[in-house]
């Protein structure tokens, strides 16, 4: 169960906004981790273990989010704040995409934007779809 192509367990990279509400920003990323884990998928969290501050090195912080997204099997991306830009969260994408991997998103903020659609397998309005979605294909 959860087994990539490797026969390891599959692992979900956790992008999304950082400069929200730190509740929400971590919030559903440890709601997500434990689900995932229950179901015997590994995750990347980006920021675990790690304080949210624009003080970090910015090349510290691009080199680290995309060694964890070449490590994933698939990225799950929240969009749930429309007033909020996910620059960082589209590159990751894009980079997920150029290296063929499983784009998951969840939320309602730029669902139907091109960009968003053409380069995500899966748009969901929800992470708890999103999490049930990723659960099932890894059974």
């Amino acid at each position: 169960m959860g087994k990539n192509s490797e026969g390891k367990k599959w692992k979900v990279y956790l992008a999304g906004a950082v400069g929200l509400d730190e509740a929400f920003v971590r919030g559903w990323r440890e709601y997500a981790e434990n689900f995932l884990n229950e179901c015997g998928i590994d995750t990347l969290n980006p920021i675990k273990d790690r304080e949210i501050s624009p003080h970090y090195d910015p090349t510290d912080i691009v080199e680290t989010d995309l060694e964890m997204v070449r490590q994933a099997d698939i990225v799950l991306a929240e969009y749930s704040h429309d007033t909020y830009g996910y620059i960082g969260t589209s590159m990751e994408i894009r980079e997920a995409y150029l290296q063929g991997k499983t784009i998951i998103t969840w939320g309602d903020a730029y669902r139907n934007h091109y960009w968003l659609r053409y380069h995500a397998n899966r748009c969901f309005g929800e992470l708890e779809q999103a999490l049930e979605y990723i659960a099932r294909q890894a059974t």
